[in-house]
């Protein structure tokens, strides 16, 4: 088997694995960060067909021509498969919602300060009742995902001043989803496929069954 050969059919089943991604549910299409790894994805399938297109012009190079023992093409094509996977797929996702979940576990944080501030230091109530209002509308998206976005507008709606507060069940309801969410963010691994641990000890399995099978096969 030629590298030509080699490399095409390796950049051919990182392309199809993308697109198998992109049609199939998976963890990642369930959060924020969905919109920009499936962009990360579609630039990535572009990437391996102009790589395909390009080394069908080159084929007939020297270097693409030399031929390779198809026991170790064996060896090779996975490997290369599995890495284009791990460093242009898989690390950049698993990036982008590791950010997206330092981001939220920010704004769990900044939300539990203002509900213990409004509840507990009644000198700082209409500052945290002015703060809720922007918090509200700094992060609408966030809120709405998270089931709560018609809860802080009452609260501030039944505080008409320092001394007058919300219910104190509608209070303590916020404070304890409040914590729920800063343990809930700060709990939570990002793995942005569903089957990828299945996926990474299958490919693992596989080298080294392809290795010492090439090894014990030598003469």
């Amino acid at each position: 088997m030629s590298i030509y050969s080699l490399l095409s059919l390796s950049f051919a089943l990182c392309a199809v694995y993308c697109c198998v991604i992109l049609i199939f549910p998976e963890t990642y299409k369930q959060t924020s960060s969905k919109k920009r790894i499936n962009t990360l994805i579609g630039i990535s399938i572009l990437c391996y067909s102009v790589g395909l297109v390009l080394l069908y012009f080159l084929r007939e190079c020297n270097i693409l021509s030399i031929q390779v023992d198809i026991k170790l093409a064996l060896i090779i094509i996975p490997s290369i498969t599995v890495f284009l996977f791990v460093a242009n797929i898989f690390c950049p996702a698993f990036c982008i919602m590791l950010k997206h979940n330092k981001n939220e576990t920010k704004i769990a944080t900044q939300f539990n300060r203002l509900i213990f501030q409004y509840k507990y230091q009644g000198d700082k109530r209409i500052e945290s009742i002015k703060e809720l209002e922007e918090f509200q509308d700094a992060n609408q998206k966030f809120l709405c995902e998270q089931g709560i976005e018609l809860y802080i507008p009452e609260l501030i709606k039944q505080s008409n001043n320092a001394l007058h507060l919300a219910p104190e069940k509608l209070i303590n309801m916020l404070e304890d989803y409040s914590i729920q969410l800063i343990r809930q963010t700060s709990d939570y691994t990002p793995n942005p496929f569903t089957n990828s641990n299945i996926v990474f000890s299958f490919g693992i399995s596989t080298l080294l069954t392809l290795v010492l099978s090439y090894i014990t096969i030598i003469p």
